[in-house]
């Protein structure tokens, strides 16, 4: 009952709290207690716990392009803010080349830096792409770990995503038999396959060795090959 008016409302009780200012995102549980007494004078308690989420005033981030052609570059873009009040000194950060990539350049994938209170810095690096992937490919998260007060602190940045297109051309070359007789004939088979995720024009050569004559097939040949598709051109 609401003392004031005997009815089963409730009178709301309105709290606010100054937000502590935190390096990593911390949980504060609120707890709220309460007493109470009937009309006989027994007493009730009653308590509740809310958590509430204080996101950290240090960020990494980490960004790289949606997608490109294998004959282009990527650029990765690593960016760490510090929205405390206090500066962060001799902050170690690191990268990981992620797979079917290599670098550009000369770039490090290591770093040491400080950052002032309220300031952003970024920098950046190329990666060359060696194989084609519609899917994508995950890049691996930047680390960065610094000390503060005497604690040790690790932060992990996101892990972008990045599709490559283009072709890619696998070419390989069998004999059948592999030892003949004089005057012998034997099957040359050559085969071109098409593993990347866009169409590819094709040209095959191949050529005969010494004494040899050509009996029958081609030994070279114009095609157009779609992804994940197989075209063989076969001498003899």
């Amino acid at each position: 009952m609401d003392g004031k008016t005997d009815t089963l409302s409730l009178d709301p009780i309105t709290l606010r709290c100054g937000v502590p200012s935190v390096i990593e995102d911390t949980v504060f549980n609120i707890t709220v207690n309460i007493e109470c007494y009937d009309q006989r004078g027994v007493k009730y308690s009653y308590s509740d716990l809310h958590p509430v989420k204080v996101s950290g005033m240090f960020r990494v981030s980490k960004s790289i392009n949606d997608n490109i052609y294998i004959n282009e570059i990527a650029t990765v873009t690593i960016t760490l803010r510090n929205d405390g009040t206090h500066p962060l000194n001799s902050i170690k950060v690191s990268d990981t080349l992620p797979p079917d990539f290599e670098l550009n350049d000369n770039s490090t994938l290591q770093w040491e830096l400080d950052i002032g209170a309220g300031e952003c810095k970024s920098f950046a690096y190329s990666l060359k792409p060696m194989q084609p992937n519609e899917a994508g490919y995950a890049i691996p998260v930047a680390i960065a770990e610094w000390t503060d007060d005497g604690r040790t602190y690790s932060m992990r940045s996101d892990s972008p995503n990045i599709a490559v297109y283009g072709p890619k051309i696998e070419l390989s070359k069998t004999v059948n038999p592999s030892t003949i007789n004089e005057d012998g004939v034997v099957i040359v088979t050559i085969e071109v396959k098409n593993t990347g995720n866009v169409l590819a024009s094709v040209d095959v050569a191949d050529y005969l060795p010494e004494t040899a004559v050509l009996t029958d097939g081609v030994t070279g040949n114009e095609m157009i090959l779609r992804q994940a598709k197989l075209r063989d051109s076969v001498t003899a």
